[in-house]
């Protein structure tokens, strides 16, 4: 398994230092996005042949997860734990890819920043 949050975090710290204060990690998104990732991870393990990526869009102040995989079937129906977790996104986007017929599921959270009250 990946360590996908710690990687997220890094960058989500890196652009705070940058923007010298004026946002600050909202902690509610952070958390629900923590999630995300930990859903995507555990995606990965279960569908073999996939693999994670990230976005963070700091000028959008959103963030992407996502996890590309050969196919995908939920043996468990609308039981599995996906049906429940994904409402922790702000959006969800299925892709097919032409070029190597992989299946990319993308989670987003918008506004992992907020913006504080400190002007410099």
């Amino acid at each position: 398994m990946i360590n996908t949050i710690a990687e997220v975090y890094t960058e989500v710290k890196d652009y705070e230092t940058t923007r010298k204060g004026r946002y600050i990690l909202s902690v509610e998104a952070y958390t629900r996005f923590s999630r995300l990732c930990g859903l995507v991870d555990e995606l990965a393990s279960e569908f073999p042949g996939s693999f994670v990526k990230f976005k963070v869009l700091p000028e959008l102040l959103d963030a992407t997860v996502s996890v590309l995989v050969d196919d995908i079937e939920f043996q468990d129906g609308r039981s599995h734990p996906f049906f429940e977790r994904i409402k922790d996104a702000d959006s969800l986007t299925f892709v097919k890819s032409k070029a190597d017929n992989k299946l990319e599921i993308k989670l987003g959270v918008y506004n992992l920043w907020e913006r504080t009250r400190k002007i410099e």
